[in-house]
């Protein structure tokens, strides 16, 4: 027993003798190394809205056991930070970011200043943030850069500090392009509908060429842009409901983007320099909407079924439809619903060669008056044409009304005599051709009358 013992006390005098020296020689023993302090470079820092930085963190001793820390902002609002300790500024203020590692912190203190404009190196657009912005301080910002030469001006924050009606910030600015899609809290237009207010941009020295519009700008109301005349395109990919004369008076406007337009009212872009009017869920559209564009070359308006109305029978003028009266460029036209053509609606456009409207049962007084380019008319349901509709179209060669339906031709309205329609190829329908009289002449001719009008040859279809 005494032997064990003894053997005993030998071996633990003998580990402790190890483990001393292990200790002296700085052998590590244990697998934790505790944090003995931490600092956070830089100290201090200045930021504007919206300006990011990462802050760096260093650990003392090197090996320490813990290699991250968790950061923390007292003031979120100000600014908030990041796992990786990246710092992002969001509002005028100060806040302390503050990092804890182990036990042991540091803190950096974040000065964040408004900052009225900034270079977007994306457009090379200033933005105006219009969150800390009053009205009068807006527009002195947007004076100050276009003195400065600025063009390109983008916009973001609440509508509020527009005031567009009472107090334009851009009266007098020119600018090459205005960027207002991130422009929110628009007010009421159009019932219900929110956006650009009535009068916003009319009648002031508005000097704008290119404007973006919001998502949520669902409404533009009436005269909004009347007579800005150095605008030359617009993008509004929410805009539902443009009021009357919205964009009238447009003279350099050749271009808008409005695919989810589906109402224009009267004269919206009256004498205005728009080379398509492609509306692809317009189901209605106001008189002279598209009046004296004399640069419109093409319409696809797919989902429209009226265009304009006529007047009643025996009344004592027509209705000004005219919807695209005078538009004297205009060569395409795609209108696959259309049921009523109004009164005076293609009036003398000049440069119309064809038109077929596969729906239309009702064409209006005036509809094609002085559409003197005018060659090919296919109608094929159509049963009722008014007065002086085809009046002065001295080049029609060729109509189609296929119709099995009687179809009801109204004074002179194919011109006031047969001059015209003798030089017309007409095709009927098979069971009209019981309203043809056909008679060969003693020297052989064969002359065709339908509706009171002798025609150069009727075929049935």
């Amino acid at each position: 027993m005494n032997t064990r013992f003894l053997f005993n006390q030998m071996f633990f005098l003998l580990f402790s003798v190890i483990m001393m020296a292990c200790s002296d020689s700085g052998t590590e023993v244990t697998g934790d190394v505790e944090v003995a302090a931490v600092t956070v470079s830089p100290a201090t820092l200045n930021l504007n809205i919206g300006e990011t930085q990462r802050l760096t963190l260093t650990i003392q001793p090197e090996n320490a056991s813990a290699k991250s820390g968790v950061w923390s902002s007292s003031d979120e609002s100000v600014a908030t930070v990041s796992d990786d300790g990246t710092v992002t500024a969001q509002a005028e203020g100060n806040v302390t970011i503050t990092v804890k590692v182990g036990g042991k912190s540091a803190t950096c203190e974040v000065t964040v200043a408004a900052s009225a404009s900034e270079e977007e190196d994306n457009n090379d657009a200033t933005l105006f943030d219009l969150t800390k912005l009053t009205g009068a301080e807006l527009a002195k910002a947007i004076a100050d850069a276009s003195a400065a030469g600025i063009t390109r001006f983008t916009l973001k924050g609440d509508y509020a500090a527009l005031n567009l009606v009472e107090n334009n910030p851009f009266v007098g600015i020119y600018m090459e392009s205005l960027d207002l899609s991130g422009v929110t809290g628009w007010p009421e237009v159009s019932n219900g509908q929110a956006g650009v207010p009535r009068h916003a941009f009319y009648d002031k020295d508005i000097r704008i060429q290119e404007l973006v519009l919001p998502e949520a700008v669902k409404a533009v109301g009436s005269y909004a842009f009347s007579q800005c005349v150095m605008l030359t395109s617009v993008t509004a990919p929410g805009l539902q409901t443009v009021e009357p004369y919205a964009f009238q008076y447009c003279s350099a406007l050749k271009k808008v983007s409005m695919p989810q337009v589906t109402s224009i009212g009267e004269s919206a872009f009256f004498n205005s320099a728009l080379v398509e009017a492609d509306f692809p869920v317009l189901t209605s559209v106001g008189n002279l909407a598209f009046h004296q564009c004399a640069s419109l070359v093409s319409v696809n308006m797919p989902q429209l079924t009226a265009l304009g109305e006529i007047a009643p029978l025996y009344a004592d003028q027509p209705i000004e439809a005219s919807v695209f009266g005078k538009c004297s460029a205009l060569v395409s036209v795609s209108l696959p619903k259309v049921t009523v053509v109004g009164d005076m609606v293609f009036e003398s456009c000049k440069s119309l060669m064809k038109i077929e409207l596969p729906e239309a049962t009702d064409i209006g007084i005036f509809s094609f008056r002085g559409c003197s380019a005018l060659q090919e008319v296919s109608l094929p349901k159509a049963v009722n044409i008014n007065d002086y509709a085809f009046a002065d179209c001295p080049a029609l060669r060729t109509i189609q009304l296929v119709t099995p339906n009687n179809i009801a031709v109204y004074s002179s309205a194919f011109g006031e005599s047969n001059s015209q329609t003798q030089n017309i190829t007409l095709t009927l329908a098979s069971q009209n051709s019981s309203q043809v009289d056909q008679v060969e002449t003693p020297d052989g001719k064969i002359t065709y009358t339908w509706n009171g009008y002798e025609w150069k040859h009727i075929s049935y279809k």
